[in-house]
Order: structure tokens, then C-alpha cells, then sequence
């Protein structure tokens, strides 16, 4: 409540001070006082009235200065907070993008790989599929090895050839061919048409077609003990 309605309504003390807002014990002709009525101390109130309403303004000036301290500490933490949460969030989006760029390439390496059709297996961690697939490895690398050995033969074939050419060619090796070239293997016609200076390319039909009207252009050779027996007893002389 206003002071000054305090001190008009309860009637002044001695030094026309606050009275207390609880009813007084005097008589009512005694404590409230007429506005025309004179006083000494008239200026001793004002200047009560006067520290009082300053008291009041300071205390809420300090009062305000203390929210808005408040309210800049509160601004502060939620500056902090924004900035370490757009932190995190670049933080995360770069393990996101790390960790789809290796989801592709697991993905990528997946797809390469061939796939491996089990009829009535679903999951091949299982032991069907653990079967399945160990059966199918062993088929795999059996076929490795069987292509390995393969080119090995194939290998040792050709050396063996190139050294049975080297010794004929010497002389060192003497050989003569008879018989009929249709039984006859594929590496014996490729030996027959390097003897007769024969291109060797194509497949054993090729050979045969070529030796035949090789003979034929040359029937000279069948005086030749090598090659005599390639030719038939009717064009032999």
C-alpha cells in the first residue's frame, strides 16, 4: 500500500511518521487526523516519503539488473548448447556419409561375387547351407585343379614336342609315317604338316584336308621312305 495513504488514513505520530496498519487502541477522535489541521513537522514526513519511494526505485532497479543478469546467463548456456549440438550434428552426419560410402562398398563387393543357387536353404549360415556350401567349394576347387592340370599336361605336351622336332630336324630322330591320317591324333597331324612345311592352325579335319592335297600336289613323296607310307598302295610305284 501507498505510504502516503497510510500516514492520510492512520492519522500522524509524533513526528508525522508510518503508523503500523493494525487498529490502534486510542479513540478515533484521537488518532485520525482533519487534512486542515496544522504541522510542525510537515517537511520531517516528506523527506520519509521521499527516501522511501527512492528505496522502492533502487530495489527495483536492482531487482531488474538481477533478471537481466538471469536472462544473459540463461542466453549464454543456450548459445553453448546450440553450438555443441550443431557440432554433433556435424560430427554425425560425417560417420553417416563414412559409413554408407563403406556400406557401398561391401555392397559392390557383394554383388561382383557369384551366387551360389541351394534349393530349399534359406538362411546359408545354417547347417544345410554350411553343407551346401562346403560341398560346392570342394566342387569349385576341384575344378581349379583339374584345369590346373590340365594346362600343366597341355605345358609338358608342347615341350615334348618342340624336343622331338629339334632331334627330327637334327637327325638325330628318324621317323616315318604310315597309315591312315583319320585315326590318327591331333598332335601326330601337327606333326605331319610341320614335316611337310604345313601351316598348323585349325582343327583335325583342317589338318587332314590340308596333308591330303599336300600329297596329292606332291605325289614325288611317295618314293620318300618317310612319307611313303601316307599314301595309298595304288600310288605307290
Amino acid at each position: 500500500m501507498d505510504p502516503l495513504w497510510t500516514l492520510w488514513t492512520h492519522g500522524p505520530c509524533t513526528d508525522w511518521g508510518i503508523r503500523s496498519r493494525e487498529p490502534s487502541h486510542q479513540s478515533t477522535s484521537s488518532s485520525i487526523a482533519s487534512p486542515s489541521q496544522p504541522s510542525t513537522s510537515l517537511p520531517t514526513s516528506i523527506n520519509i516519503l521521499s527516501n522511501s519511494a527512492s528505496t522502492l526505485k533502487k530495489r527495483k532497479r536492482s531487482e531488474l539488473e538481477a533478471e537481466i543478469l538471469r536472462l544473459q546467463g540463461k542466453l549464454d548456456r543456450a548459445q553453448w548448447h546450440a553450438q555443441a549440438a550443431q557440432m554433433h550434428a556435424t560430427m554425425a552426419g560425417l560417420e553417416c556419409e563414412e559409413l554408407t560410402q563403406k556400406i557401398n562398398v561391401k555392397k559392390r563387393k557383394k554383388e561382383a561375387e557369384p551366387t551360389v543357387p541351394v534349393a530349399g536353404v534359406r538362411w546359408m549360415t545354417g547347417p544345410i547351407g554350411r553343407t551346401t556350401m562346403d560341398a560346392h567349394d570342394a566342387e569349385v576347387d576341384a575344378k581349379k585343379q583339374k584345369k590346373a592340370d590340365t594346362a600343366a599336361k597341355k605345358s609338358q605336351v608342347e615341350v615334348d614336342c618342340q624336343k622331338r622336332r629339334g632331334e627330327i630336324a637334327s637327325g638325330a630322330l628318324q621317323v616315318t609315317y604310315s597309315g591312315a591320317l583319320g585315326p590318327k591324333k591331333v598332335e601326330d597331324l601337327r606333326e605331319i604338316a610341320w614335316g611337310l612345311g604345313l601351316k598348323e592352325e585349325g582343327v583335325k579335319e583342317d589338318y587332314i584336308k590340308a596333308i591330303k592335297g599336300y600329297l596329292d600336289a606332291h605325289p614325288e613323296l611317295c618314293d620318300d621312305e618317310r612319307w611313303a607310307g601316307l599314301f595309298d598302295r595304288g600310288q605307290r610305284r
